[in-house]
């Protein structure tokens, strides 16, 4: 960073090689102590004001997470939920699978006649949309 032997580079006053990479930026005052402002004159100042900084930042990040862990429950919730539903829908089909065994050469008939009219009605359908289609 340095551009001669014993020198630094210096933005606005600031010493750019005084990064901290995990926190962010930490700058230090490359200026002499008799040209520093009122606010840093005192010095105990600016730390203070960057705790209560930082503690505002995580009891914002600390609410962010509260808010995400509720949606979660939530969507655990759904999810339970959409289980239970899909458990009773098979147990009922199942005991109405089983009831249908034993009319099932009636209904097995009356079944067929279902679908065959089902197929016919979408024909039907078909053949109308490609006539007004040609129209």
């Amino acid at each position: 960073m340095s551009s001669t032997t014993g020198s630094h580079d210096t933005l606005d006053g600031t010493d750019g090689g005084a990064v901290d990479s995990v926190d962010g930026p930490w700058l230090r005052s490359t200026a002499s102590a008799g040209t520093r402002p009122k606010s840093e004159r005192y010095p105990g100042c600016h730390h203070r004001v960057r705790v209560a900084a930082l503690t505002a930042e995580v009891e914002a990040l600390e609410a962010e997470v509260e808010a995400l862990e509720q949606i979660v429950e939530s969507k655990e919730r759904q999810r339970q939920q959409l289980i239970d539903n899909y458990e009773t829908i098979v147990a009922a089909r199942s005991e109405a699978d089983d009831a249908a065994d034993a009319e099932s050469d009636a209904s097995d008939e009356t079944e067929r006649w279902r679908l065959r009219a089902a197929v016919a009605s979408r024909l039907e359908r078909a053949a109308a949309w490609v006539r007004r289609s040609d129209e």
